[in-house]
């Protein structure tokens, strides 16, 4: 898409990364999004390291997704973020440090709300600005009345709408959230950003956070051609490819 922002969801343990980065410049993108579940094993720190290192002299960036299915401690987001944002590989929007979630919308730990902890607990403690693009469908109401209820966002990324909804069954996907998401981010003069989903099919099996399993497939088939039409006609103001997640999950 010309003109718009494209992003890919990374995985930091990928070993042919410099060739995964020259791919991606080749395909036009313009940075990696690293989902981040482990922020101090020593797997990942070393990764991260190579990572940047690698992409230090090509026209590429990086920048953090925070994966809160994997860890609540929100120490560790904030320190690895610290880490990294004046690295002249770091992704930036509006001159800004990038910054991106996987779900977490429902996260307070006492406060008196979502946004509340968000901006108290993790943007307020960054100790800088950076521009804040949370995936927080999870999030109740989630829709037109988003950034009435998240004014610390700069942003909202439709994750869950790149493929149709699970408890629909086999239908095809489509845009109705991608554009009443858009229309609220640009609504009022807000200046808010919408970043659209773009992804095959999504397999998973894998434990659940209830001591069950996670076991479904959301189909593929037709999913990407049209969701790659319906991002056409939204015109979002990025994109973000989804790739192969957790272990037990596929993109």
């Amino acid at each position: 898409m010309k003109g718009r922002k494209i992003k890919w969801d990374f995985m930091v343990s990928d070993a042919d990364a410099k060739k995964d980065i020259q791919d991606a410049i080749d395909l036009g993108l313009d940075a990696f999004a690293l989902n981040m579940g482990d922020w101090t094993s020593s797997w990942a720190t070393a990764s991260l390291e190579r990572l940047f290192r690698l992409i230090k002299n090509a026209d590429f960036k990086l920048f953090f997704s925070i994966d809160t299915y994997a860890t609540s401690d929100s120490t560790q987001w904030i320190q690895g973020i610290k880490n990294y944002t004046d690295d002249i590989s770091y992704y930036e929007h509006n001159n800004l440090p990038f910054v991106s979630i996987f779900s977490g919308g429902t996260l307070n730990q006492g406060s008196s709300s979502p946004n509340q902890w968000w901006k108290d607990e993790v943007i307020d403690k960054l100790g800088q600005d950076v521009y804040f693009m949370p995936n927080f469908d999870n999030a109740k109401d989630y829709g037109d009345n988003f950034f009435g209820d998240f004014p610390v966002a700069n942003g909202v990324f439709g994750w869950e709408s790149a493929w149709p909804e699970i408890q629909n069954g086999v239908v095809n996907v489509t845009s109705n959230i991608d554009q009443e998401m858009k229309d609220a981010a640009h609504a009022n003069g807000r200046g808010k950003t919408y970043m659209m989903a773009l992804s095959t099919f999504q397999y998973k099996h894998m434990p659940g956070t209830n001591n069950d399993v996670w076991n479904w497939m959301r189909i593929g088939e037709a999913n990407l051609p049209m969701k790659m039409q319906q991002i056409l006609e939204v015109n979002p103001d990025m994109v973000e490819i989804l790739t192969w997640n957790d272990a037990g999950e596929g993109h």
